[in-house]
């Protein structure tokens, strides 16, 4: 275990007690946010503050898949052609500290960054652009199930990524302001799987000086999503061998756009989603931060939104989502045992990765049988960039645990946000213009 984790225990301490300047009070976030989603905030000459962009990304990939056909089994993208990926921009100008790049989790969407998007741009960086990953957020749906998160091939949400930020690069580069702005990445849970999948095929055309990967999807606790206490069998059962075994028997006989888990992560019903203080399944404690994506999903009018932004046969209707399908739980795990791996941490370029993680982040942890958990699996992972990447840096990845803070960190109440985002902030600012 390196010096950055066991150091964090008192720095946590420490940062909790650092506000971000400029940043919107909890207590006024929801207002302030929602007010801005129906009706809008511009910029000085008048133009939209939010902008969403289309790119048209492959919808099928010839590559080695990490999904269900790597062990033979020859299921892919049925549709072929053209995928409308889509992204928000945040803000006007070009930031004197860099441009920021925010991977959303899964199920989220780009609106859900507002604020974390407003907060950066009070700092510095500017505009900010936030992902809306393939089948989810704003970008279309690939079942007709729009409740359903499904995936084929991981390297189809790092694709799609890597055209996103071609476009990205070459719009800030290509303005009359541009004086060689640094670019900056940062995410929530998957947004970290997919950015490091980023990393480790794309290294020599990735832009980013650094990035801050917050309750990074290293290794999924899979037993966060069944609601069973922690037995042998319940950790063998859903251990990643145990969640290939059942995901792959579910593909192999024609089921794989079935959930992973119909029962407790099925279709979106409106009517269940209620706050709940101080549970880890809820993602954060702040009310007021869960409250906005209820908004978005159960309140706001999206339809003047879609016949803005979508063509007929593109399958959207709103932002929301309901559970993983086999599929996706099949080519997700697939991929994170790859990203792991020696040969794949050895393609990371030499950019500097902080992870970090919330100690009751369910997600995350490791359940043990005695009631007790540990994000060994996320120090393990930075131990090894920094033993294994090719460039000989020993601390080319740093780890810190955020005591109590739950899994949805840039959701989560001001103690845990600001202490997070002041981290990111210093390690940000560290590895500029290097």
């Amino acid at each position: 275990m390196n010096i950055y984790f066991q150091s964090l225990v008192t720095l946590s301490f420490i940062f909790t007690l650092l506000p971000i300047a400029n940043a919107l009070p909890e207590n006024q976030v929801y207002e302030q946010i929602t007010d801005f989603v129906v009706h809008g905030k511009t910029c000085a000459d008048g133009s939209k503050f939010w902008k969403v962009h289309k790119v048209k990304t492959p919808r099928h990939l010839r590559t080695r898949p990490y999904g269900v056909n790597r062990q033979g089994f020859p299921v892919r993208e049925k549709k072929q052609g053209e995928y409308g990926y889509r992204y928000s921009q945040f803000g006007c100008e070009l930031g004197d500290k860099g441009v920021l790049v925010i991977g959303p989790g899964r199920s989220e969407g780009s609106p859900e960054y507002y604020e974390t998007a407003i907060d950066y741009i009070a700092e510095g960086y500017s505009p900010v652009y936030v992902m809306d990953h393939r089948g989810q957020g704003l970008s279309p749906r690939l079942l007709e199930n729009h409740s359903k998160g499904h995936l084929v091939n991981f390297f189809h949400y790092i694709n799609d990524f890597k055209m996103a930020v071609d476009e990205i690069v070459s719009d800030v580069k290509s303005r009359q302001e541009y004086n060689n702005q640094d670019f900056f990445y940062t995410s929530n849970s998957m947004g970290g799987a997919i950015g490091l999948g980023y990393f480790q095929h794309f290294s020599e055309e990735s832009p980013f000086k650094a990035a801050a990967l917050l309750g990074s999807m290293i290794k999924v606790n899979y037993l966060s999503f069944i609601d069973k206490e922690p037995t042998k069998f319940n950790n063998f059962l859903y251990s990643e061998r145990g969640v290939i075994s059942q995901s792959k028997f579910f593909c192999v006989t024609g089921r794989c756009d079935h959930y992973s888990n119909e029962e407790l992560f099925g279709d979106y019903v409106a009517e269940n989603r209620i706050f709940q203080a101080d549970t880890e399944k809820i993602m954060t404690h702040s009310e007021a931060r869960f409250n906005i994506r209820t908004f978005l999903w159960n309140q706001f009018n999206w339809r003047p939104f879609m016949r803005e932004h979508y063509a007929e046969n593109e399958n959207w209707e709103k932002p929301i989502l309901g559970g993983a399908t086999m599929g996706w739980s099949l080519a997700s795990t697939y991929f994170l045992q790859d990203m792991r791996s020696k040969s794949e941490i050895e393609k990371l370029p030499n950019t500097p990765i902080l992870l970090i993680t919330g100690t009751r982040d369910l997600r995350a942890y490791t359940p043990h049988l005695d009631g007790s958990t540990d994000l060994d699996s996320h120090s393990d992972f930075c131990d090894n960039v920094n033993r294994w990447n090719s460039h000989g840096n020993p601390e080319l990845c740093q780890f810190y645990q955020l005591g109590g803070a739950f899994h949805e960190i840039y959701k989560e109440s001001d103690k845990y946000r600001d202490a997070a985002m002041t981290k990111v902030l210093e390690f940000f600012e560290a590895h500029s213009g290097q």
